[in-house]
């Protein structure tokens, strides 16, 4: 969902009433509130990430994003097992 943060809960609760199972919040649409009304009615949710890192073909600066993502990702993966 891409609406302003303040509104998300709302779509939330509408999203609740429509049944559906898997919410998306868009960078920057996302809400403490939404987030802990999807955890309590068991609606898987993703937060806190573009959508255009993920929708194929990944393009222009997402794809430089998309990489850098991962490289720092895997950085931190071999990182925590070092430290482990």
């Amino acid at each position: 969902m891409r609406v302003p943060a303040d509104q998300t809960e709302k779509a939330v609760h509408e999203a609740i009433e429509a049944k559906v199972t898997r919410v998306w919040m868009q960078k920057g649409s996302e809400s403490k509130p939404a987030i802990k009304l999807c955890e309590e009615k068991g609606i898987s949710t993703i937060h806190g990430e573009c959508i255009m890192m993920f929708a194929e073909p990944v393009k222009s600066c997402h794809a430089f994003h998309r990489f850098l993502w991962k490289l720092f990702w895997e950085i931190a993966g071999m990182i925590r097992k070092r430290n482990v």
